[in-house]
């Protein structure tokens, strides 16, 4: 949730719930492990689909995980679309 939450130069800010996060936990950790990397055939070219399935539903939770709101999330989101567009 909190690398979601984040974002990148290159991954625009989500605000992803548990189950929404969970997509990135798979290939997070196969990436980690050199044997699975090798099988699953990811390297530094790969490039991997998420698929997000939940927001924050619940504000106080998502707040207390993340150690921001939702909201503020979002507005990163924004600045991070206006950035890449200009």
């Amino acid at each position: 949730m909190c690398q979601l939450a984040t974002g990148s130069a290159r991954d625009i800010p989500l605000p992803a719930g548990e189950s929404g996060a969970a997509g990135l936990a798979g290939p997070g950790l196969m990436c980690k492990d050199g044997a699975r990397r090798k099988v699953a055939h990811l390297d530094a070219r790969s490039r991997v689909l998420l698929i997000h399935t939940e927001g924050a539903m619940s504000p106080a939770v998502y707040q207390q995980l993340v150690g921001e709101t939702a909201d503020s999330v979002l507005q990163r989101q924004q600045q991070w679309r206006q950035a890449s567009i200009g």
